[in-house]
């Protein structure tokens, strides 16, 4: 594998000081170890958006990642819609507390009365109570609504039907014009476009061998967005500079999962010595990433890889580029 990972990206200063070497001393070995074939990182400043690319999209073709690569953002996906969806409840068109079956959308579950004190919140927070997916079981409940946390992409489509009744919009076209349109994320999309065909990183296994790619005709507010780390990158820059109270909410606990994390609206939220950081983290098998930005310096970074063992790589990445320690990485799903 390590003939693969050439270093492409050139020698970089670093947004933040002291850091030892450069960036590419401590990506490329990494890769190398870990069998990622490819892996583009954002990193923001106060606005400014630096982006480094390293590796391959595809080790059959070994077309090199780029800025304009993309990458299945897997759960990344969620920060994303929920930004659309407060835009929603500022408007007044969705109240954050008003259950989601009033609204008049299809059922999503029917015969289990919890369906109906399941809200907006209950979702963003992932206290909703519904399993993270039902795969090839009839949907039910694993606990009661607002019991405790609970993460769920299930409840994440179920917010994302009402919202397509609501605006009578697609999802894609929701966040399109909610998102997409206002920050300038002209490569994103939740379901496939002609021009990914020539741009789109091939996921990899744990064996470093490439998996068929899913071409979503149909978006997945929990799963589907199709992106570069540049264009997130504006995502997380929006985060950090959007002082307006649904953007703080959004950064808000509402849920305890352990002393240092907790759950806004649509982010994890970790606290350490500077304050409180947001963070995600995204797994759609053979592709993996990471997120996560602090309010109090300006600072973000997103991680993107083609390979099922990304993950392994976003810990040491995010301590060089960020330092400090991470309770997110202790969180319990993080597939490594």
């Amino acid at each position: 594998m390590g003939a693969l990972v050439a270093v492409l990206a050139p020698r970089l200063s670093l947004y933040q000081a002291p850091v030892s070497g450069s960036l590419d001393e401590v990506v490329v070995p990494l890769m190398n170890r870990e069998g990622i074939p490819g892996l583009s990182l954002s990193m923001v400043n106060r606005g400014s958006i630096v982006t480094r690319n390293w590796g391959v999209a595809n080790v059959e073709s070994g077309l090199a990642v780029a800025d304009d690569s993309i990458f299945e953002a897997a759960s990344l996906s969620k920060p994303v819609f929920a930004r659309g969806v407060m835009q929603l409840i500022e408007r007044g068109q969705l109240d954050l507390d008003r259950p989601l079956v009033e609204y008049g959308a299809a059922p999503y579950l029917e015969g289990d009365p919890r369906i109906d004190v399941v809200t907006a919140r209950l979702v963003l927070s992932h206290q909703s109570g519904l399993p993270n997916w039902r795969r090839d079981r009839e949907l039910a409940f694993s606990f009661d609504p607002g019991e405790r946390f609970g993460y769920s992409g299930e409840a994440y489509v179920y917010l994302q039907r009402v919202v397509e009744y609501l605006t009578g919009e697609t999802l894609d076209a929701f966040v399109r014009r909610t998102v997409f349109e206002p920050l300038g994320m002209t490569a994103s999309g939740y379901v496939w476009r002609d021009a990914y065909d020539e741009t789109s990183t091939i996921g990899h296994d744990r064996q470093g061998r490439p998996r068929k790619k899913r071409k979503p005709s149909e978006g997945n507010a929990a799963a589907s967005l199709h992106t570069t780390a540049s264009d997130y990158a504006l995502f997380l820059a929006a985060m950090l500079d959007d002082t307006t109270a649904s953007n703080t909410q959004m950064l808000t606990p509402e849920v305890d999962i352990d002393p240092d994390l907790a759950w806004g609206l649509g982010w994890g939220l970790e606290t350490r010595e500077d304050g409180r950081d947001f963070w995600h983290w995204g797994d759609n098998g053979a592709f993996k990433s990471f997120t996560t930005g602090s309010p109090a310096s300006g600072k973000a970074i997103v991680i993107f890889t083609n390979s099922a063992n990304g993950l392994r790589a976003a810990e040491p990445i995010v301590k060089e580029v960020v330092g400090g320690d991470h309770p997110a990485f202790r969180f319990g799903m993080l597939d490594y």
